[in-house]
């Protein structure tokens, strides 16, 4: 089994699954076709990541020193993914839910350069539990729920329904639920 790690656009890699170019691709929970297939893989936390003083007590909700307030931040310039992300779709999700027309202050290809960008104060960005645990401990930035009720979304492993999946890549989609929920390997 060879394995390729790459971060690309969703759309872009459910094409390229569809097309039998990649045989397993992990993406953010959504809508598929009826000819793919998945397993969850797990949930993750989505944050707002900002740097030092971008966000003060002032801008999060009464109470709530970790969590923002989406009418007082509202004026804040963001840093997303370009569109056909599936961070960008959910960024996009939440900008609705709370009527927040956002100040998009920068576009990127990566949730790393997204969060490197607000943690240079930039602008604040709204990305997965898992880039903030690469950087947690090494980078200095700061992050808040999104909502008392903690936004979360799915992630998983897709593949075509019709491809046969080897014991290898049944065994690599268990072991990646293990590690992610955090169980580890054995």
């Amino acid at each position: 089994m060879e394995v390729q790690t790459a971060e690309q656009n969703t759309q872009q890699l459910l094409d390229e699954l569809r097309h039998g170019r990649l045989d397993v691709i992990f993406i953010p929970e959504r809508a598929l076709g009826p000819e793919l297939g998945y397993e969850e893989i797990y949930e993750e936390e989505f944050l707002l990541v900002a740097g030092d003083g971008m966000i003060g007590k002032d801008r999060c909700l009464d109470g709530y020193s970790s969590v923002i307030d989406w009418k007082r931040v509202k004026d804040l310039p963001f840093a997303v993914l370009k569109k056909g992300h599936g961070s960008r779709e959910k960024c996009e999700e939440i900008f609705r839910r709370y009527a927040v027309n956002p100040v998009i202050a920068f576009e990127t290809s990566s949730n790393l350069t997204a969060l490197r960008m607000a943690e240079a104060g930039f602008a604040v960005a709204m990305v997965p539990e898992m880039t903030v645990r690469l950087f947690q401990g090494a980078r200095r930035f700061n992050t808040y729920s999104l909502d008392k009720v903690p936004i979360t979304w799915k992630v998983l492993a897709v593949y075509r329904k019709e491809a046969y999946q080897n014991l290898a890549q049944k065994e690599f989609i268990k072991i990646a639920q293990r590690v992610f929920n955090n169980k580890g390997v054995i």
